[in-house]
C-alpha cells in the first residue's frame, strides 16, 4: 500500500501530525514526540508485519511526529477512556509503544512546548487581575484623564480581558493541557475559536483608535474639540465592535467536528470545501492583513506623524519666546507632556510586542512558508511561536504603563487594592 502524507487535525488542540494513509477508516491523535518502530506502526494499523520497502517509507514519513496513538474505527479516545491529561496519556502510551532517543527536532518542539506550559499559566494570573483592576480605576473616575481617554483605555482594558479569557486560558490553557473538557464539544470549540478572533482584533482596533486620538488631538487643535469628545469616543469603540464581531462571523461555519462519538461532536477541524474555495482563502489572508498588518502600519504612521509635529512645534515656539526664556519650561508642552508620554508608551509597546509576529507573518504567510514539514528548529517557526508569546503580553502590559507614566492612576490603583483590606478591618473593629 502507499503511502502518503496528510494533515490530521487532533481534538480542539489545532495541533496536527503530517502522516496518514490512503485508507479513511484508520485514524491517529498525536500525543507527543518521541521515537517507535516503524514496524510496530504498521503492525497496529495493518495487523500484518510490513515489508523492507514499506518500513523505508513508514521511517520518513513518521520523522515528523513520532509517537502516534493508532485507534481502530469506533474506538474512543484514550483521553477520554482514561480521563488523563497530555502527560498522563503519554506515560501510559510510551512504554507501549517503545522509546527511542530524539533528534534535535524533536527536543525544540518539547523545549517550546515546556516554555509554553509556564508561560501562559503565569500571564493569565497576572492579565486577568491587571485588566480587571484597570477597569475598576477607570471606572471611578479620579485618574486626572478626560473622559474621551478614559473610555478609550477602558476599552482597551475590556478587550485584553477577553484575549486573556479565551485565547490564553481558553485556548492555550484549557483546550491544549486538558484535550478532553467541556470545551471539547464542536459547539463550544467553535465559540472560542470565534472569540479569539474577534477579542484579538478588537483588542488591536481599539490601540489604533486611542491612537489617532492623541494624534488628532496634538497634530490638529482646530478639529480637536470636535472630535476628541465622548460621543465620539463610543460611536468609535461601538462601531469596530460590531465590525469585528461580523468580520469574524465566518468562523462559526468554517469548522466541522474532528470526530463524532456516540452520536457526540467533539473537536474541530477546518472544512475542506470552505478552506481550500477562493471565497474561504481571501477571508483567511483578510483576517491576517486586518489583525496584524494593517494595525501595525497605522499606529506606526500616527506616531511618526505625532512626533514630527512635536518637533516642529517645540522648534517654532522657542523661537518664538526668544533666547531669554530658553531656561524656563513652556507651559503648553508640560500639560501636553503626561497625554505624549502615555501615547508614546501605549503604542510603542503595541509596537515592540507586535514586531516579531508582523515579520513572521510577512516571511512566511506572504512568502508561502507558514508550513514547516515537522523542523521545529526552523528559526521561522520558533520566530512564530515567540511572537505568539509577545503577542498575547501585549494585552497585559498596559496597566503597568499606566502605572509607570501617570501619577494619579498609581494612587488610585494603591487606594483600590487597599480597600478591601480596610473594609475587613472595619468589619473587625464593629465585631
Amino acid at each position: 500500500m502507499k503511502i502518503e502524507k496528510r494533515r490530521f487535525i487532533v481534538g480542539v488542540s489545532g495541533l496536527a501530525a503530517s502522516w496518514g494513509v490512503k485508507r479513511e477508516a484508520d485514524s491517529a491523535a498525536v500525543l507527543s514526540t518521541g521515537g517507535i518502530s516503524a514496524a510496530h506502526v504498521w503492525h497496529k494499523i495493518m495487523g500484518m508485519a510490513p515489508g523492507r520497502a514499506m518500513i523505508g517509507k513508514l521511517n520518513r514519513v513518521l520523522a515528523s511526529s513520532p509517537i502516534i496513538v493508532f485507534l481502530s474505527p469506533g474506538n474512543r479516545s484514550p483521553y477520554k477512556r482514561e480521563g488523563s491529561s497530555r502527560a498522563q496519556a503519554r506515560r501510559q502510551v510510551e512504554p507501549r509503544l517503545g522509546h527511542s532517543s530524539r533528534n534535535p527536532g524533536e527536543m525544540a518542539l518539547l523545549t517550546i512546548r515546556h516554555v509554553r506550559n509556564v508561560f501562559y499559566p503565569i500571564l493569565a494570573a497576572f492579565g486577568v487581575p491587571a485588566n480587571l483592576l484597570t477597569m475598576v480605576v477607570l471606572f471611578r473616575g479620579n485618574c486626572g484623564l478626560s473622559k474621551c481617554i478614559s473610555f478609550y483605555m477602558v476599552g482597551m482594558a475590556t478587550a485584553d480581558l477577553l484575549v486573556m479569557i479565551f485565547c490564553v486560558i481558553g485556548y492555550h490553557i484549557v483546550m491544549y493541557q486538558f484535550p478532553v473538557s467541556f470545551l471539547s464539544y464542536t459547539s463550544a470549540c467553535k465559540v472560542v475559536l470565534y472569540f479569539m478572533s474577534s477579542s484579538l482584533q478588537t483588542s488591536v482596533w481599539y490601540t489604533v483608535l486611542f491612537t489617532f486620538d492623541r494624534f488628532v488631538a496634538i497634530c490638529f487643535q482646530k478639529f480637536k474639540a470636535m472630535y476628541c469628545t465622548v460621543r465620539t469616543a463610543v460611536a468609535g469603540i461601538i462601531t469596530v465592535l460590531l465590525l469585528v464581531h461580523l468580520q469574524s462571523a465566518p468562523y462559526l461555519f468554517e469548522y466541522k467536528p474532528a470526530r463524532v462519538t456516540d452520536g457526540v461532536h467533539w473537536g474541530c477541524q477546518p472544512n475542506a470545501w470552505f478552506v481550500s474555495s477562493p471565497v474561504g482563502v481571501a477571508w483567511s489572508f483578510l483576517q491576517s492583513i486586518l489583525t496584524v498588518i494593517v494595525p501595525f502600519f497605522l499606529i506606526s504612521l500616527f506616531n511618526c506623524l505625532t512626533v514630527r509635529r512635536i518637533l516642529v512645534a517645540s522648534k517654532v515656539r522657542r523661537e518664538l519666546r526668544g533666547h531669554s526664556s530658553q531656561t524656563q519650561k513652556d507651559p503648553e508642552m508640560e500639560a501636553r507632556r503626561k497625554s505624549i508620554i502615555l501615547l508614546f508608551s501605549v503604542s510603542g509597546s503595541f509596537i515592540l510586542l507586535w514586531l516579531t509576529v508582523a515579520v513572521s507573518f510577512l516571511t512566511t504567510r506572504l512568502a508561502g512558508t507558514a508550513h514547516y514539514d515537522g523542523n521545529y528548529t526552523d528559526p521561522a517557526y520558533v520566530a512564530t511561536e515567540a511572537g505568539y508569546m509577545l503577542m498575547y503580553l501585549s494585552s497585559c502590559t498596559n496597566t503597568c504603563i499606566y502605572a509607570a507614566t501617570q501619577t494619579k492612576f498609581r494612587e488610585e490603583l494603591a487606594t483600590v487594592l487597599k480597600s478591601p483590606w480596610t473594609f475587613a478591618l472595619i468589619l473587625l473593629k464593629r465585631s
